[in-house]
């Protein structure tokens, strides 16, 4: 748990005590979702809150009290008890009071919620020992128990007719290609499960009528004890379940019974098959469900008569937040039998399970199935592909993709046409450059719900952002032009809790998107979008979401282009990489993910260890020999170098690099490293001259400067067709600009009629006037050539030097003379920089090469108003680059930055202070490494603190951190977890680092501040 999430809400109790209420349910709701915990309140009294694990076992109550802690009277005997007051809390334990205080000593007030959510009642403490010994003893029972299914299937032929009929029927009715190991996993799921399922106390009616539970309760019933009674574990596992079912059915909230079964199931599939199971869609909180329900109701206009069906939304936005009406339908995409015998225990859930492999238009019974293909007739359900429908929604937001379990089979009946193909028709085929994304799960939902609304419908559905902003995804924005009229957006904007790792996904980057269908639409949207403020805080983000009317918001009209939505403008821009629509067409000719992908730990030398013997445990000695062994150093994170293992054994471990720095020749080279598409931190850029990690910054990328081509020459990896590129823009810029240096014809015009009234008193001017006119009418265009204007420039000098003798002779014409020279001295300067200006514009259009173009690249990239401005692109593109008219500032400055960060180690370092204080015992000093930016200082151990660190320095950041902090990071002890085989060969000694810590301190604080200057000068410029 952060301690910034405790004062944050710490600080709302102090600052309103009297409408404390909201604020507590807004922290018990953050904590829950940080601990990955349930909380339900209590019907009964609105001021209790229980929290439950998520398997139902429950960890304890808050309860809200409208009295100061001075007042408290607590008298209970609960194991687990907390109580919020107006001015402080409690916190009562086993029938004692543990903790108490106000709310201003935070560090109690944490300490007092950390030990209430680790508390573990008698209870969770025996299911955890039972659960141990299943997770040990677990692993022989699923085989032994499939082993016992075939050798039935071999020497008994009733088992076996049964297990074919079966088969057969879900061949026929679901895939053709299903095999009887798929039913083997099916029976073995239901022997385990049959018990439980009988031991809740629920109605047992659709069971009992569904067609699959009939036909596996028919196959096993016969052979379950013979199969089961047998086995040692199973005592061990009918006590786990025992325990659970007492659990949920102890619950009285309905709608909490299906949420923990649900919860079992994972952790039933977690347990019994030591996998991690699919994650289900996450849920969406009330406050966005109350939001969609208002705009539901928004567009249905009260008619009840409409037909709206749901996908893929779980139970508890069905039944606890009852988001839609009660004659409505929901369905749910699953591929394990558990959710699917669960759903069927709740009479009041009509809940279709669908395969969504097959879902079409024209679907027909036998395609549009159940999940084990329970057809219409046979079950008595009604399908969706059989009815028109008004509304659909669905939510595709999901921590992880959802994968169903037929998708890995070929569709085989091909006069039908399922998802997929419907994708490849319309999204795949109206994009440019048609990318595998666009057959991501949660647009095959998309796709099939466009399918089955009726010509005037309405699809609700959140989506994930980047479907209307990353490139790849310009076919599904096309496609959604041509197939609605009309198309609202509400992005929900941004929490700023980088702190919970447990935040829902919808929170994060998420669009509540509103489709809508006309039969006289002809292809041209009206495209609206609205973005809601980024807020610092669930408890800010669900208020302002709770307070939206549809009415209120002021949408935004979106003018489409080619499939972008946002910021067309970037998309004109040349891409750093080129696409597959315009080959050839970008700036560099290849690039490279960063080395290491997977199993760097065993690759990268952290502190002291042998990392030879390291990397034999990941290549044995046969497969990795010691003449194959060889190292490099290279950047592991920001200005953080390591030696790592760079050898030919690795092969596609080191993606590209071995043709930017070959394995034989040392040779120097260049490169731009950013983060990759798809990151959750914002863009990074970062030069680099040697081997680069794919975490150096997030899923880095890596652009080199040169390259070693197949014929072993090195090549400049800038494209020609990009210096043309650069070459057409920059040269007509050039020569205006020359053309403006030339045209000063109007300035020696103006110099001549001021000095021709002198000529009366120096005959000599006269001559001289006629010269000059003569020198600058000599050309038909009014432009003055660099060696014109050398020329006009000796006739002056010339003229200046007679001027010097008469004004000797001449005393009474002194001042007519000083005032001619001033007027020639002016013209003459003017004219020197005629020559000056056309050179060095000359020198301009020379600097227009590929090594430049890689510097202008760099300053681009790391432009704080271009990232600020193309930060969501950013994150999720490849970066392309726009071409500003000042091409050579940001040249020099890109230049200026590569060799600043490549030349740390050359850096004079910032003057840090050092404040130092002797230890009575050294061995005791143990490195701190803690950071303090308000103080601008660095705890470096119990002897040592580095100070006089400015306030700039921290401002340079690679993602969310400081380069800075970022170092300090890298020199602490590195965290390694038990069971990896090579934390024997760790060895890590501060001292032997701390000088090298203190240097490498104090350089990068120069670096940062200097860098800081370039890129003020870059903004000035």
């Amino acid at each position: 748990m952060s301690r910034k999430i405790v004062k944050y809400f710490a600080t709302k109790f102090q600052e309103n005590p009297n409408n404390s209420f909201p604020i507590f349910k807004s922290l018990i709701s953050a904590l829950s979702s940080y601990y990955s915990v349930v909380f339900v309140e209590d019907s009964q009294d609105d001021s209790t809150v229980k929290i439950f694990h998520q398997t139902g076992l429950i960890i304890g109550s808050f309860h809200i009290a409208s009295t100061t802690l001075s007042e408290s009277s607590i008298d209970t005997v609960a194991e687990n008890y907390s109580t919020f007051f107006t001015d402080g809390f409690l916190l009562n334990q086993n029938g004692e009071i543990i903790i108490s205080g106000l709310y201003n000593e935070e560090a109690l007030f944490f300490k007092a919620l950390k030990q209430f959510f680790k508390f573990e009642s008698s209870q969770l403490i025996r299911v955890k020992v039972q659960k141990a010994y299943l997770v040990k003893n677990i692993g022989k029972f699923k085989p032994e128990l499939i082993n016992k299914i075939e050798e039935r299937v071999r020497n008994e032929r009733d088992f076996r007719n049964k297990r074919n009929e079966l088969v057969n029927k879900l061949r026929k009715l679901l895939h053709p290609k299903i095999e009887p190991k798929f039913i083997h996993e099916i029976i073995t799921q239901f022997l385990i499960l049959s018990g439980f399922i009988d031991q809740l106390n629920f109605s047992k009616k659709r069971l009992e009528q569904d067609h699959i539970f009939r036909a596996l309760q028919a196959l096993t019933e016969p052979v379950k004890k013979t199969f089961l009674d047998n086995s040692s574990l199973w005592e061990s596992i009918q006590n786990y379940f025992n325990d659970i079912a007492k659990i949920i059915n102890g619950l009285e909230d309905k709608p909490y019974q299906s949420k923990f079964l649900l919860n079992f199931a994972n952790e039933f599939y977690n347990l019994f098959y030591q996998e991690k199971t699919q994650k289900r869609s996450a849920e969406i909180p009330k406050e966005i469900s109350g939001f969609c329900k208002k705009l539901l109701k928004e567009f249905r206009l009260n008619d009840k008569d409409k037909n709206l069906q749901t996908l893929n939304l779980s139970p508890r936005e069905i039944n606890t937040n009852m988001l839609f009406e009660s004659g409505d339908n929901f369905s749910q995409f699953e591929k394990k039998l558990i959710p699917y015998l669960l759903y069927l225990l709740f009479e009041k859930n009509k809940i279709d399970f669908l395969n969504p492999l097959s879902i079409s238009r024209t679907a027909t019974t036998g395609l549009q199935t159940d999940l084990f293909g329970v057809s219409r007739n046979e079950l008595g359900s009604t399908q969706i592909g059989n009815q028109d429908v008004d509304i659909i929604t669905f939510s595709a937001i999901s921590s992880s993709s959802p994968e169903n379990e037929f998708l890995s089979f070929e569709y085989s009946q091909r006069d039908k046409k399922g998802v997929d193909d419907k994708i490849t028709e319309t999204y795949f085929s109206s994009s440019p450059a048609p990318s595998n994304a666009l057959f991501e799960p949660g647009l095959k939902y998309l796709r099939w719900a466009t399918d089955y609304i009726k010509d005037d419908g309405i699809i609700l559905a959140i989506l994930p952002s980047k479907y209307f902003i990353e490139k790849k995804y310009d076919g599904l924005r096309i496609s959604l032009e041509n197939e609605f009229s009309k198309i609202n957006m509400i992005s929900l904007g941004k929490v700023n809790f980088q702190e919970n790792p447990n935040l829902e996904p919808i929170w994060k980057n998420s669009t509540i998107c509103l489709l809508k269908k006309s039969k006289k639409h002809k292809g041209n949207s009206e495209i609206k979008f609205h973005q809601l403020p980024g807020c610092n805080s669930n408890y800010e983000k669900s208020t302002l979401i709770q307070s939206l009317t549809y009415e209120s918001i002021d949408f935004k009209l979106i003018k489409p282009e080619k499939g972008n939505w946002f910021s067309q403008e970037y998309f004109d821009f040349i891409p750093l990489v080129e696409e597959a629509s315009a080959p050839g067409k970008s700036i560099f000719k290849t690039f490279s993910k960063g080395i290491f992908p997977q199993n760097s730990q065993y690759m990268v030398k952290f502190h002291q260890e042998n990392l030879q013997e390291k990397f034999k445990l990941l290549k044995p000695s046969s497969e990795a020999p010691k003449k194959h062994f060889a190292t490099r150093t290279g950047y592991y994170k920001p200005f953080v170098k390591r030696k790592m293992v760079y050898s030919k054994v690795l092969e596609k471990e080191l993606q590209q690099f071995p043709a930017f720095f070959p394995f034989q020749k040392n040779v120097s080279n260049q490169l731009i490293c950013t983060s990759g598409p798809g990151c959750e931190k914002p863009f990074q850029v970062l030069a680099t001259d040697s081997i680069t990690t794919y975490d150096f910054l997030e899923k880095t990328l890596c652009f080199p400067l040169f390259f070693i081509n197949q014929k072993g020459k090195s090549e400049e990896n800038i494209t020609d067709w990009c210096l043309r590129q650069f070459k057409e823009f920059y040269i007509p810029i050039i020569k205006n600009r020359i053309k403006e240096a030339k045209n000063k014809s109007d300035f020696l015009q103006e110099m001549l009629q001021k000095i021709s009234p002198l000529s009366k008193n120096l005959p000599v001017l006269h001559k001289f006037t006629l010269k000059i006119a003569s020198l600058s009418k000599s050309k038909e265009q009014k432009l003055i050539a660099p060696a014109l204007a050398n020329e006009i420039v000796f006739v002056i000098q010339n003229f200046e030097k007679k001027l010097q003798l008469l004004g000797k002779d001449a005393k009474e014409r002194k001042k007519m003379i000083e005032t001619l020279k001033k007027n020639l001295s002016v013209t003459k300067s003017e004219l020197l920089k005629i020559g000056k200006s056309v050179e060095e514009l000359e020198q301009k259009k020379a600097m227009l090469s590929k090594e430049n173009i890689f510097y202008y690249t760099y300053a681009i990239l790391l432009d704080p108003d271009y990232q600020k401005q193309f930060q969501e692109n950013l994150k999720n593109n490849v970066p392309r680059i726009p071409l500003k008219p000042d091409f050579w500032k940001y040249c020099e400055n890109g230049k200026l930055l590569v060799e600043l960060h490549l030349g740390l180690q050359e850096i004079p370092g910032y003057p840090i202070s050092k404040n130092e204080q002797i230890l009575e015992n050294a061995a005791n000093n143990k490195p701190e490494l803690k950071v303090n930016k308000a103080l601008g200082s660095i705890s470096v151990d119990g002897s040592l603190e580095l100070g006089n660190i400015p306030p700039k320095v921290w401002q340079f950041k690679m993602g969310n951190h400081s380069i800075l902090e970022i170092l300090v990071k890298n020199y602490k002890k590195k965290a390694i977890r038990k069971n990896t085989n090579w934390k024997e060969l760790y060895q890590y000694d501060f001292n032997v680092l701390k000088e090298d810590f203190i240097n490498d301190i104090s350089r990068l604080s120069a670096l940062s501040i200097e860098t800081q200057k370039i890129l003020k000068n870059m903004e000035i410029s």
